[in-house]
């Protein structure tokens, strides 16, 4: 089968480069036009399920693209945020100059250090690897499902997937809006397109609904 994996649209806070994690920031003017572009990329696909986190930044992302397939949004408790606890609404940059040696122990090892109150990375790949088994269960090897989700979550699904340390996960970018293909097999998981942005270079024209 085919899932595909989206990075949901830009908000203020990616901005801002501050930590969302749990805080549900809405996408803006910027990321709702990153996921109609979006929308229009995978218009054509025959999509069998569109999965989302519950937040909506990633809710509204997955919504465009629903719409123009006829489907419901799934919405999946699974594909949420790492809860960043202590460090939400932060900026990258004052962590590092509160916080340099942790975030030295974080960029070495992303499972050494759990900020004050956040959720442990370990329980968040246990989570991204519940949600493979179960849509690698749920559907057959021609269906082709889209995922809606977060940086941390969908890196640790393609390394997994792959068979990629998940201490490698730094090594991994994925940018607003992107779109990333995997085929998944019964033995082995082949990474197609990773992080393709060409999307929201084209000149394409957006149709708006009703404000």
């Amino acid at each position: 089968m085919k899932l595909i994996l989206i990075r949901h649209g830009q908000t203020v806070w990616n901005t801002q480069m501050k930590t969302q994690g749990r805080t549900d920031i809405m996408l803006d003017e910027i990321g709702r036009i990153q996921s109609e572009k979006l929308a229009e990329r995978v218009r054509t696909l025959k999509l069998r399920a569109v999965y989302s986190s519950p937040l909506s930044r990633a809710k509204e992302t997955a919504k465009l693209i629903a719409d123009l397939h006829g489907l419901d949004v799934i919405s999946h408790e699974l594909l949420m945020e790492r809860d960043f606890g202590a460090w939400e609404g932060t900026p990258f940059k004052t962590l590092m100059e509160k916080y340099p040696d942790e975030i030295k122990s974080w960029e070495k090892d992303p499972f050494a250090y759990t900020p004050p109150d956040a959720e442990p990375l370990s329980k968040v790949l246990s989570r991204c690897v519940a949600f493979l088994d179960e849509v690698y269960k749920t559907y057959t090897i021609d269906d082709t499902v889209l995922a809606v989700g977060h940086s941390i979550p969908l890196r640790l699904m393609i390394a997994h997937s792959i068979g990629l340390s998940p201490l490698k996960i730094h090594s991994l970018r994925l940018d607003n809006a992107a779109y990333t293909e995997l085929k998944l097999r019964e033995n082995y998981n082949i990474l197609t397109v990773f992080n393709d942005t060409e999307h929201l270079h084209q000149q394409a024209k957006i149709t708006r609904g009703a404000e």
